[in-house]
């Protein structure tokens, strides 16, 4: 299903009205589900049902067996509201790394929770506004935890879910990184082929059974990476669709998208970003959080278009990929995890000459050695201003 919205009025004896979504046979459960299941087939073999059992079964069926901390072995990009029927309780999670988000108001009358915070805020009104998320916003800091631009919405944070029972709420943990078992195989070459596993399992999870599939190709390395296994190890039948730039020479990859379509002779289509620059189209639209739409509304509304007139049911996307294979140079705060001193220091020195940046080697061990290790050992969570400063 699409984005959901609920509500739950508290009765006096604290029991919540059942939201508009049937009961899951033999379950007990109503779920509401938004987003996408990567191990579905994973889940049907372990549960033992069959291929026709939806996303809300799975969701229904990982919940009786492993509790809230269900999203730890169910893989992908959700939200879901799960009503325990036998228990008398309500769980608002997604998925382990809250790829999707997930919002709630809980007041004194009842529980509103849904996928879109706009929605959300049309129900609830704007209400108070959070000056210290505005602070932060204009500081260029983004990790605001919970909170969002308003005093009454409440985000459920990432590896954590919120469970209402007995008219209280409380966080539970639905992931926990440090239970993940250690990888340990015997040389490089393992990794390497370890890592060609995960991408192409990956990308077939991503790719559905019926549909026209396009997949993004940027030019950079997560997209061409996809593209390639798409193309060549799971011969999908896809097309490409990519950004050019006929007059920012310097944003324009056109080279190296030339690279993997004359490897895979694909049908491509391109967008031609320097026809609707930034800031040349007013939003259609309301936006509940600052975001990049405001920027580039124009573009995004074109690229809507082309994807609707060619009846494109999904495209496959390397977002974020480039930090996966630190193609953006991003802060290196893995240096803290297992690396020694000696260590360390060879890997920020390598780091330090791919990104550009210019500090003092005691800065960067103090940040990204020290103060991370501290942070861990006293559970704080790490706030992260940008390195400029």
């Amino acid at each position: 299903m699409r984005n959901f919205f609920g509500r739950f009025a508290k009765t006096e004896n604290e029991l919540l009205e059942i939201p508009a979504a049937p009961e899951i046979a033999n379950l007990c459960c109503s779920v509401l589900f938004y987003g996408h299941i990567a191990n579905r087939t994973d889940l049907l073999r372990e549960f033992r049902v069959t291929a026709a059992a939806g996303d809300a079964d799975l969701i229904a069926w990982a919940y009786r067996r492993y509790g809230s901390a269900f999203p730890t072995h169910v893989f992908g990009e959700y939200a879901a509201t799960v009503v325990d029927h036998i228990d008398k309780s309500i769980l608002l999670t997604h998925d382990a790394l809250g790829i999707v988000d997930i919002f709630y108001v809980d007041g004194d009358q009842e529980l509103a929770f849904g996928t879109d915070l706009v929605t959300l805020v049309g129900y609830k009104g704007v209400g108070a506004l959070d000056e210290n998320y505005i602070a932060e916003f204009l500081a260029n800091i983004f990790n605001h935890g919970e909170r969002t631009p308003y005093l009454s919405v409440r985000r459920v944070r990432q590896g954590r879910g919120m469970l209402f029972k007995n008219g209280k709420a409380r966080e539970v943990v639905v992931h926990d990184p440090r239970s993940s078992p250690q990888l340990s195989i015997a040389d490089s070459a393992a990794y390497e082929e370890r890592l060609r596993e995960l991408m192409t399992e990956a990308v077939s999870a991503a790719i559905p059974a019926e549909g026209k599939v396009w997949c993004e190709l940027s030019g950079g390395l997560d997209s061409s990476t996809i593209v390639s296994i798409a193309a060549r190890v799971l011969k999908a039948d896809i097309e490409t669709f990519s950004f050019v730039f006929s007059k920012s020479q310097r944003s324009d990859e056109t080279a190296w998208i030339n690279v993997v379509l004359d490897e895979y002779p694909l049908r491509s289509h391109v967008l031609d970003a320097d026809a609707t620059p930034p800031f040349s189209d007013i939003p259609a639209c309301f936006h509940s959080e600052p975001n990049a739409q405001f920027l580039v509304s124009g573009l995004d509304r074109t690229r809507r278009s082309i994807l609707d007139q060619h009846d494109v049911r999904t495209v496959i996307t390397g977002m974020c990929g480039d930090a996966l294979f630190l193609g953006d140079s991003p802060e290196p705060f893995y240096l803290a995890d297992t690396l020694g001193p000696r260590a360390a220091l060879r890997e920020l020195t390598l780091w330090e000459k791919g990104s550009g940046l210019k500090r003092s080697r005691g800065y960067w061990f103090q940040r990204y050695m020290v103060e991370p290790r501290l942070d861990r050992l006293t559970r704080h969570r790490r706030r992260t201003p940008p390195p400029s400063w």
